[in-house]
């Protein structure tokens, strides 16, 4: 989940960079401290040549800065996404709402914070299933719903994660195209892992790397042997 996108990279590989008008832009949520510090200063530097009153484009580098501080300089984190969510607030669009929400979720990751993280990924999907959100969807709905999984995984609701899951609720909603991708394929073998369905949860896990492979990522290995050393442990 932390890799470099090129302007030769294939479309759909998730990657750490994704190309923008005004250069390679670092992507919303980077869990990695490596290269933190870097993408601070590009996004100052980035926020140094924006318009004051191009709220949208301050709102989603902003939201950057802030994901990025959370893990160099977690002092600075909550002040820089108080500004990211007031640049927010001016732009008035569902665009900056997503991204602000998405950096909300990824700058506190205790469990006191769980309800809020929930709540902020709950959002951001409802917001990328407007009609006007379709321009963007396809970048930021991957991340969100991957993070709505987890929320939902960390609070043992189990019954709304498999609702989430299941491509028979989600035929024709904006979150359908999810249900194939590794993201649910991994949460799909953890659900299996749990129920003691070791069969299915390593075909999972075999299937959930082959989709990550596919897409670049390069958690893939990292994933995988985790899935597969548990479900063999058990």
């Amino acid at each position: 989940m932390d890799t470099a996108r090129t302007p030769s990279t294939p479309r759909g590989q998730n990657t750490g960079m994704r190309v923008a008008t005004t250069g390679t832009v670092p992507v919303l949520v980077n869990f990695s401290a490596v290269n933190a510090a870097e993408r601070v200063e590009w996004c100052r530097g980035a926020l140094a040549q924006t318009a004051a009153t191009d709220f949208e484009r301050r709102a989603e580098l902003l939201a950057i800065l802030a994901t990025a501080q959370s893990l160099s300089d977690p002092a600075s984190a909550p002040d820089t996404l108080d500004e990211a969510i007031r640049a927010a607030e001016r732009a008035g669009t569902p665009a900056a709402a997503v991204r602000t929400l998405l950096a909300r979720y990824t700058i506190d990751l205790s469990p006191d914070a769980l309800p809020h993280r929930l709540g902020f990924a709950r959002d951001a999907l409802c917001l990328l299933a407007l009609p006007e959100s379709a321009d963007f969807r396809e970048e930021l709905l991957p991340l969100t719903y991957f993070m709505y999984l987890g929320a939902l995984m960390e609070s043992g609701d189990t019954n709304a994660l498999d609702a989430t899951l299941s491509p028979e609720l989600h035929l024709a909603d904006p979150l359908a195209p999810m249900l194939s991708t590794r993201y649910a394929v991994w949460f799909r073998c953890a659900r299996a892992t749990m129920d003691g369905q070791l069969s299915v949860a390593e075909r999972l896990a075999h299937e959930g790397y082959t989709l990550a492979v596919a897409a670049g990522d390069i958690d893939a290995d990292y994933v995988w042997a985790g899935q597969l050393a548990i479900i063999r442990w058990m």
